[in-house]
């Protein structure tokens, strides 16, 4: 997300291809110079799933804006006979925000469209049985809205919410404090060194290893 931001923040400055870099542009571009090569530390496993005999399967969408950009990410957490969890980072997908300024809850709401994407997406892709979908958004404006039928509200949201709810019908929507959600990594933006070091974002909230009674009580709403 740092590259895109500064891609963006470059194309608005009108610059020749000679042109020297503003001050504040030529410092961020240092920092992401100095702190790139840092991603060849960055391992990760292909084995997503616990090993053994796994008998639950789950995905969790999470998603996140700022003034930045907006993003969404994906975890599989499974579930052996032993009982024990695994959850794993599947994928993500950022976009930077609009030129044009919307609102952070209607950014909110694209973030929460990029998972219901990313599902579509992933689902095929994946070959497993998977027993439940979870979703979740620190934005309790977007649980309002995608809860409600489209009709209730303006084009741009209902639009938003019409296609949200025929992509993740049957999925389970839930609220997640801002600290605990990894799709801040996206909508914010780490530098390779913070990505590296950042569980949350490796391997979600440590809510979910827990037993599913455990976090069952932040679910608000279930699309049908």
């Amino acid at each position: 997300m740092l590259c895109k931001v500064f891609m963006q923040q470059l194309w608005l400055q009108n610059l020749e291809w000679d042109d020297k870099l503003p001050e504040n542009l030529f410092n961020k571009w240092s920092d992401i110079c100095k702190k790139l090569p840092l991603i060849k530390e960055i391992k990760i496993p292909r084995l997503v799933k616990c090993t053994g005999k796994i008998f639950d399967i789950q995905l969790h969408g999470f998603s996140d804006a700022s003034r930045n950009g907006y993003g969404a990410c994906i975890y599989l957490r499974s579930v052996n006979t032993f009982g024990n969890i695994s959850v794993k980072l599947l994928c993500s997908k950022s976009w930077v925000a609009p030129v044009k300024q919307i609102s952070i809850p209607r950014l909110e709401l694209c973030g929460a469209l990029l998972i219901a994407r990313l599902l579509k997406f992933v689902n095929p892709a994946l070959c497993l049985t998977i027993n439940k979908t979870y979703l979740w958004t620190d934005s309790t404006v977007v649980l309002s809205w995608i809860s409600a039928l489209p009709t209730k509200w303006k084009t741009f949201v209902a639009n938003h919410v019409s296609e949200i709810q025929d992509l993740t019908e049957g999925c389970v929507w839930g609220h997640v404090s801002t600290d605990e959600n990894p799709a801040d990594v996206l909508s914010r933006g780490n530098n390779a060194f913070e990505l590296q070091i950042n569980q949350l974002w490796w391997y979600a909230p440590s809510w979910l290893k827990r037993p599913s009674e455990d976090w069952i009580i932040n679910l608000l709403i279930k699309l049908t």
